[in-house]
């Protein structure tokens, strides 16, 4: 016998980031909605000269309906580098695709890869934005029983957006 560490009950992601924590390089945030629980958890990692990797997990407990895409705040000229998905059945033919427009990241799964409760997908990138507390938002495959265009979010640490009233360098 192993005299390791104890066995704790709780979810994986309980052990990537301590449960409900919001602190300065990362965090962890369980919603409950009249659909289900989830968690969302981000690590980030400073790699010196002003870049950062963001690393997400989000596990799906039980929300039904599936999840089918997320969304956070990238400013558009903030840098967007070595995008990676992660799901369980490492077919990249039906990996998520990332999208930076108009200042948003938005991560889109399809029909053939929605995440379904159970699941455990992540997703990361780096980018020359520090962290900041903000909001990530998860948008549900229709189905009969929902309306179209579900959305739900969560609070985390999201790329920092600039003030925009001094965008221009104008003061």
């Amino acid at each position: 016998m192993n005299a390791g560490t104890t066995f704790t009950q709780g979810a994986a992601l309980d052990n990537y980031v301590a449960p409900n924590t919001m602190g300065a390089m990362e965090a962890s945030s369980t919603v409950e909605t009249r659909e289900g629980q989830f968690t969302v958890a981000v690590k980030v990692v400073d790699l010196g000269g002003g870049m950062y990797r963001y690393n997400y997990a989000i596990e799906n407990y039980e929300f039904d309906p599936r999840f089918i895409a997320y969304h956070l705040q990238l400013n558009n000229s903030a840098i967007l580098q070595d995008p990676v998905f992660a799901d369980p059945d490492h077919n990249i033919g039906n990996d998520w695709q990332f999208i930076h427009n108009n200042g948003l990241l938005s991560v889109n799964g399809n029909a053939s890869n929605e995440q379904d409760w159970g699941m455990l997908f992540s997703f990361s990138f780096t980018t020359n934005s520090p962290p900041e507390q903000g909001t990530i938002y998860l948008d549900a495959a229709h189905i009969p029983t929902i309306p179209a265009n579900t959305t739900v979010s969560a609070n985390t640490l999201i790329p920092q957006t600039p003030d925009l009233i001094f965008d221009n360098g104008f003061e």
